[in-house]
């Protein structure tokens, strides 16, 4: 609860579009807090699905701190500045789609620590640079298609590109 109320902080919750039940004193977060994924047991969250959801300010590194996130989805938001490199403790993600927000900077290199159950990876309409490693295992959805393929780039990997340098990775 902790780290989900520092995230909802920093990505300024209380101007989202839905946050139903975010910070509920009485509530788990798997008691329909909106946006929030969890086990079948209902006492684990797994996932955070808050795209198209108005969020801005930026991502808390306490999200780094729900090590049972198996999907954080953000995509089509306002979220500013850099990725935590905490999101590199998420060792149980298999899904993270921060596409088109309004981050910057660099890739932090701890993201190699999420590739082994990694499945997709989206990342594109943002402009960040930097090398991803430790990919090889996954499979991605590129920005032009909604199916598996390695043979295009991932993200603003490679080129085509649409930033003045594009990121670069082994697998373009």
């Amino acid at each position: 609860r902790l780290h989900l109320k520092a995230f909802f902080k920093e990505a300024k919750g209380v101007e989202w579009t839905h946050s139903a039940n975010w910070g509920d004193e009485y509530k788990h977060p798997c008691e329909g807090w909106h946006g929030v994924r969890c086990d079948t047991t209902n006492t684990t969250v797994t996932g955070l699905t808050l795209f198209q959801n108005g969020l801005s300010g930026k991502l808390s590194p306490s999200l780094g701190r729900i090590t049972s996130l198996e999907r954080l989805d953000l995509h089509n938001n306002n979220i500013k500045g850099k990725i935590p490199s905490e999101i590199g403790n998420l060792a149980s993600l298999q899904q993270l789609n921060l596409c088109y927000n309004e981050l910057i900077g660099e890739i932090p290199t701890d993201l190699k620590n999420i590739t082994k159950n990694l499945m997709m990876l989206r990342l594109h309409g943002n402009r960040l640079r930097g090398m991803i490693t430790g990919l090889e295992k996954a499979r991605f959805v590129t920005k032009d298609s909604s199916e598996d393929d390695l043979s295009r780039y991932i993200a603003d990997c490679g080129y085509p590109s649409e930033l003045e340098q594009a990121v670069g990775c082994k697998e373009c």
